[in-house]
């Protein structure tokens, strides 16, 4: 299976550029989604994190969002602790998840903020980058109702694009007009499709 990786910090454009593969008939899946099956279907996960973190980290089955973003955005070693929990549980899920989709699928898209924070960008075979200036990305996020803190908060987590520019495959540059963003992708796609058909 070949497993393309779309990375990008907030409000970069990777919902959209995710979508331009999904209309052109790729699978495609995002973290998130991955992380919110873990919080539910992962009992010695949840069993850690309410050890460490408290039983208000969960209402009934689901993971309480709110609280897990204080712990990380505004506890640093509450942060660290999580992480150590966290990402060695989702690895193993992840690599399952991957595993029954190559039953399935010849290739899958998958989105992901932290690609390069948590080190999963060497799984992938090819890496795609989305990127605009700082204050795109602040726009964009008070567009989308997240406060400005919250945005910064965000940022300060997220590795800068220009240490990791030269690591992908391609780089997707979202401050120019849609639709130019839109020709870009389809051109990405094609050569995807070329050189692997």
């Amino acid at each position: 299976m070949l497993k393309i990786g779309l990375t990008g910090g907030i409000a970069t454009g990777k919902s959209f550029v995710l979508n331009i593969f999904s209309k052109e008939g790729f699978f495609t899946v995002k973290a998130d989604e991955i992380a919110k099956k873990l919080y539910t279907e992962n009992k010695k996960l949840k069993e850690k994190l309410i050890k460490n973190f408290g039983s208000e980290l969960y209402q009934k089955d689901k993971i309480n969002f709110k609280k897990v973003e204080e712990i990380l955005f505004n506890e640093p070693e509450e942060r660290k602790k999580f992480e150590k929990i966290y990402y060695p549980e989702f690895e193993i899920f992840q690599d399952n998840f991957f595993r029954e989709l190559s039953k399935k699928h010849k290739t899958i898209v998958y989105e992901s903020a932290l690609l390069f924070e948590v080190g999963t960008y060497k799984k992938f075979d090819i890496l795609i980058l989305t990127h605009c200036k700082r204050e795109t990305q602040i726009k964009r996020g008070l567009e989308r109702g997240i406060s400005k803190e919250k945005i910064e908060k965000i940022l300060e987590h997220q590795i800068d694009y220009k240490k990791i520019i030269d690591k992908v495959d391609f780089s997707l540059n979202t401050d120019k007009p849609v639709e130019k963003t839109e020709k870009e992708v389809l051109e990405i796609i094609n050569r995807i499709k070329r050189n692997n058909s």
